[in-house]
């Protein structure tokens, strides 16, 4: 290929690669959103259901951490999540 080619080349790949990173990215809001709500969701039914505070936060939190790739967070015993000053 000659030099107008090659650029011509590049351009398209570079527009491309543009378009997949557009799309990767709206695609991972919209499961990060999608996740969000259905943590709540999960808090939310839990408490409605009788599950004491923590314990549904620790669920939802479960939750979201598993769907985020980390692992889920481990209170000790006893800790009612609340920060105490």
């Amino acid at each position: 290929m000659d030099e107008p080619e090659l650029d011509s080349f590049k351009q398209i790949i570079d527009g491309l690669t543009h378009d997949l990173r557009r799309e990767q990215l709206e695609q991972r809001g919209t499961l990060a959103l999608l996740a969000a709500r259905i943590t709540g969701v999960i808090y939310q039914d839990a408490v409605a259901h009788g599950v004491p505070h923590a314990l549904a936060q620790e669920m939802a939190g479960d939750f979201w951490s598993g769907e985020m790739g980390r692992p889920p967070c481990v209170m000790p015993e006893g800790d009612d999540g609340v920060l105490h000053e």
